[in-house]
């Protein structure tokens, strides 16, 4: 499993802006990619990798539509895409969205 890289991050943004759909691997590949962060996330809030604390689980819900439909009140492991504003967004802590935009 690889991480969310500016490489796979590129690769995404470049589907969006062609219009194109990835694939069923792909889409697998980016939300392990996304899981891993969650928890590389947790692990550094809570004690650090090995500590035996903060693991994520898994990704709760995988939702994507327009910027004014998402959800205002996420769960961890929530992840929205919206897909007007080309913003990926992923709760790691209960009621807080951390934004990633393509530039």
């Amino acid at each position: 499993m690889g991480k969310f890289t500016d490489e796979v991050k590129d690769t995404l943004q470049g589907y969006f802006n062609l219009g194109d759909m990835p694939t069923e691997a792909q889409y697998a590949e980016w939300i392990a990619a996304i899981q891993e962060g969650i928890q590389e996330h947790e692990h550094t809030a809570t004690g650090g990798a090995g500590a035996g604390t903060g693991d994520a689980g898994p990704v709760r819900n995988l939702r994507s539509g327009l910027a004014a439909a998402r959800p205002s009140n996420p769960e961890v492991g929530d992840v929205y895409l919206e897909t007007d504003t080309e913003k990926l967004l992923v709760c790691f802590a209960a009621g807080v969205w951390v934004e990633f935009t393509a530039s």
